[in-house]
Order: C-alpha cells, then sequence, then structure tokens
C-alpha cells in the first residue's frame, strides 16, 4: 500500500469534481425498502466505465460511513477528488486527500472510511 500525490490537473482529467454527483442507480441499496431511510445514501458506487486496460468507477462515502471490507480481483488505486477518507489494508491505515492517490495489490483485503464527505475514482487493472 502506498500513497502518491495527484496534481490538481490529473484529478480534475478525471472527473469535474464541482459537477459529479452519484445516480440514483449507482446507490447502494442497504436492504431496506423504506426509502427515507438515509443509510441507502451513505455510500454510493458508480458504474463500471473502461478505459483501455483499466476500468474505473466512481466512489462517493459520506462522513462517517464506511465500504466495508473487501478484497479486490486486481490491483487498485483510489484517487481522491474531494474530502478525506481512511484506507485500512494490510494492518495499516492511511489517511488519502484530495490530490492523493492510495494503491493496492490485488487480494488484499480494504476498507475505506470517510472522515469527511469523500468522493474517489477507483480504478482496477484488468491485465
Amino acid at each position: 500500500m502506498s500513497t502518491s500525490k495527484l496534481s490538481e490537473a490529473s484529478a480534475l482529467d478525471v472527473v469535474d469534481r464541482e459537477r459529479w454527483r452519484p445516480e440514483a442507480s449507482d446507490v447502494i441499496n442497504s436492504g431496506s425498502t423504506d426509502k427515507s431511510n438515509k443509510i441507502e445514501q451513505a455510500v454510493a458506487i458508480g458504474m463500471p466505465e473502461r478505459f483501455g486496460r483499466r476500468v474505473s468507477r466512481k466512489l462517493a462515502i459520506k462522513k462517517g460511513h464506511k465500504l466495508s471490507e473487501r478484497v479486490s480481483w486486481s490491483n487498485m488505486s483510489i484517487a481522491v477528488i474531494s474530502g478525506i477518507c481512511l484506507v485500512q489494508c494490510s494492518g495499516k491505515v492511511a489517511e488519502v486527500q484530495v490530490g492523493q492517490a492510495l494503491h493496492i495489490q490485488a487480494n488484499d483485503p480494504h476498507e475505506i472510511q470517510a472522515v469527511s464527505d469523500c468522493r474517489a475514482i477507483v480504478t482496477f487493472d484488468i491485465d
């Protein structure tokens, strides 16, 4: 797990962070049929988009919420475009802020928690 600094321009090249909003179809359903339940909106994952030999997805997590532990099928990176998140991986915790990216090796269990409302682009290698 390593953190790298991105230039402001490179983060904006990926997605216009001022206009980005998760679509209703992007929202993970908490299993509740009660649409007033705010938990449904706590984590949103966008549809996958392929760019050459990579697949990217938008990710939004509200402050205090988390994307529970999971294992990636490939090497992946998380580039934060707004907010701050904590990523736990391989027994270590890294704080990732705007303009930073974190790289995670394939098959490493990881968890992402939002310190503040956080938006990120998650990219997976498909080779």
